[in-house]
């Protein structure tokens, strides 16, 4: 029998959503109960949505071709999976034997957030899919991680995990949607055309140098 790379990922994806949804989620509620606060409460929030994400992401997964599915692509997915199961542990180490304890830096959500961007759009390209609101989605994970990432290394503030919290749930709010707004629309519409026409002018000018230059040789030989 031929094991596809979506096969695999697949096989690698029900547990990280039994992970996520059961494990995690029981850690969370364990911790509300017993030692009340907002910080929790932030971090269920952004558990729902996390959720909320990954199970778009796996359908997504499983739509896509398996001719485009390749090894690279396989790859990505382990990575967005990495950093998942990362940030996970990340939250979860806050609540030990009854007791909360803050994480040291924020840093610590924000900066694998930043890695799952970059992730992510790799993952588009590689599987050579265009997708206007997914570029919306990475650009704002990017932009407003490195926000609270050079944040909270100036300061460790409270309200750079709100900053966290609040554009996960805006993402998972976005990635149900799965629209942009008009006007990022046809600026990055724009700008994928005049790539793939600099693209193709330049495929082109390299085959006409390519046959200018076999002519000579074959008058040569």
């Amino acid at each position: 029998m031929k094991v596809t790379f979506q096969k695999l990922i697949q096989a690698f994806y029900v547990p990280l959503t039994v992970f996520l949804m059961f494990t995690f989620a029981w850690k969370l509620l364990e911790g509300l109960i017993n030692c009340f606060c907002a910080d929790l409460v932030l971090y269920t929030l952004m558990w729902l949505f996390l959720v909320l994400q990954t199970i778009f992401a796996y359908v997504h997964i499983m739509n896509i071709t398996p001719k485009e599915y390749t090894i690279f692509a396989f790859i990505s997915d382990s990575i967005d999976m990495m950093v998942a199961v990362y940030v996970c542990a990340a939250i979860g180490s806050t609540y030990n034997a009854n007791v909360y304890t803050e994480l040291a830096s924020y840093i610590h959500l924000s900066a694998p957030f930043i890695v799952l961007a970059l992730n992510q759009f790799s993952w588009y390209v590689i599987v050579k899919e265009f997708n206007v609101p997914a570029i919306f989605r990475i650009s704002i994970l990017f932009f407003g991680m490195l926000a609270v990432t050079i944040s909270e290394s100036i300061n460790h503030s409270f309200w750079n995990l709100v900053v966290v919290v609040v554009l996960i749930v805006l993402l998972g709010i976005l990635r149900a949607i799965n629209k942009a707004p008009q006007s990022f629309t046809k600026v990055v519409t724009k700008i994928w055309k005049y790539v793939k026409v600099r693209y193709k002018k330049n495929a082109h000018s390299q085959i006409e140098d390519k046959q200018n230059t076999d002519v000579p040789n074959q008058i040569i030989q």
